[in-house]
Formats: C-alpha cells, sequence, structure tokens
C-alpha cells in the first residue's frame, strides 16, 4: 500500500509539470511553482543527510583505522573548514574563494590531468583497426588532430576543410541521433512514472 502510495505522488508530480508545459493556466503554474519549492527542500535535507552518511562512513573508517584512514581525516577536516567557513562568512567572501581557487580547483585540474592517460589507452584500443569501421575512425581522428596544428595546414590545405566537414555533418548527424534517442527515451520513462510501471523509486 505505501509503495502505491508513492507511485501516486510522483505520478501526479509528473503529470503536473507535463501540464504546466502545455497548459496556459494560473492555477496550474502556482501549484507546479509550489511543488518546485517542495523539491528544493527535499533536495537540501538530502544533501544533509548525505553530509551525515559521509561523516558517520569515515568517522568509522578514523575510529578503526582502516586501511585510507588518513585520507577520511584529511576528507572530514576539509568539510568542517569549508562549511563553516561558508556559513560564517558566506559563499562570496574572499577568504572563501580563496580556500577554493588554492585547493579544490587545483585537485580538480589535477584529476582531470591524469584522465589523459586512461583516454589515451581507450583510444589505442579502439583505433586499433581490425575492421573498416575501425579504420574510418581512426582516419577521422587523424585528420581532426592535424587540423588543429600547423602541420596539418603544411601537409595539405585540404585537410582543415576535411575536418570541418566531418565536424559539421558526420559528427553533427550522430549526435542529433543520440539526442533524438535520448529524448525518447526519457518520453517512455516518463510516460512509465505517469502511469505508474516505474517503481524504482519506491524501494
Amino acid at each position: 500500500m505505501q509503495r502505491r502510495y508513492q507511485t501516486w505522488i510522483v505520478a501526479a508530480t509528473a503529470i503536473l509539470m507535463l501540464c504546466e508545459q502545455f497548459v496556459k493556466s494560473p492555477g496550474i503554474a502556482a501549484a507546479a511553482k509550489e511543488v518546485r519549492s517542495w523539491g528544493l527542500i527535499v533536495a537540501a535535507f538530502a544533501l544533509g543527510l548525505g553530509t551525515v552518511n559521509l561523516v558517520m562512513i569515515h568517522g568509522d573508517k578514523v575510529s578503526k583505522k582502516k586501511e585510507g584512514w588518513g585520507n577520511s581525516i584529511v576528507l572530514m577536516a576539509g568539510l568542517v573548514v569549508f562549511a563553516v567557513t561558508g556559513i560564517v562568512l558566506g559563499t562570496s567572501n574572499k577568504t572563501y574563494s580563496a580556500m577554493y581557487d588554492t585547493t579544490v580547483s587545483p585537485m580538480a585540474t589535477a584529476l582531470f590531468g591524469t584522465l589523459i592517460f586512461y583516454i589515451i589507452s581507450a583510444g589505442y584500443r579502439s583505433f586499433v583497426v581490425r575492421k573498416l569501421e575501425s579504420g574510418v575512425i581512426l582516419a577521422s581522428a587523424l585528420i581532426v588532430m592535424l587540423a588543429q596544428i600547423p602541420i596539418g595546414r603544411m601537409i595539405s590545405p585540404m585537410i582543415p576543410a576535411a575536418a570541418t566537414w566531418l565536424q559539421n555533418i558526420p559528427n553533427n548527424a550522430g549526435q542529433r541521433g543520440l539526442v533524438i534517442g535520448a529524448a525518447v527515451g526519457a518520453v517512455a520513462n516518463g510516460l512509465r512514472v505517469m502511469l505508474g510501471l516505474e517503481r524504482n523509486f519506491g524501494g
């Protein structure tokens, strides 16, 4: 019975949000706005619950000195310092911005920098020419990469033109196909939610 109520609530919310986009009614717009406000409140509580869960997991790791407990101390210390600074001084304060710029931004840059090695490894495995399709992908990638550097233009003026054609025609066609497929999937999933067929959110 509880799961049935959850299904009804989610279905009603989905129908309300859908009607807001197609039916011009002040009542529907006001109701949808109120539901979005509730969503922000629920998201805030979910964020707080996630923080508590994070502290519990890493606090247990520190207390039992499990593997990597030093990293857990750093994580919780950073969480406390950023939370207290943001609450007391505000997120627009220069001190808070300086803390963010000197810690989070460099770490994010370093993380993305290490991803290049995984990208190269995946690219090498993908571009091994075993079939015609692999050869086409490899040739397209080489043309696009050569068009980005001066030596490509020195080899042939046709390379930049070919790269532009590849990006504007086949690439756009593939991307539009993916977007259309994703949209159809989203519509199908939305219909399942509104009809009460999607029950994963009910636990």
